[in-house]
């Protein structure tokens, strides 16, 4: 993560293979489509933390 006021970067462990990323500027979380183990990482923007990590169905896409 790149904190754009400050330019500092966090190293946070997601899921296998991510390969799309999705942001809700409202909440200031962070979505991650990991394609390998079918998962979508929630990471919290404010805290630069990773959350839950939901199993969802094969290849994982954002819309956004």
């Amino acid at each position: 993560m790149i904190d754009g006021a400050t330019s500092s970067t966090a190293t946070i462990p997601v899921g296998t293979e991510p390969y799309a990323v999705t942001v809700n500027q409202i909440t200031n979380r962070i979505y991650v489509a990991n394609r390998r183990d079918n998962t979508v990482t929630v990471l919290d923007g404010a805290t630069n933390t990773a959350g839950a990590i939901v199993t969802v169905g094969m290849l994982p896409l954002s819309s956004a």
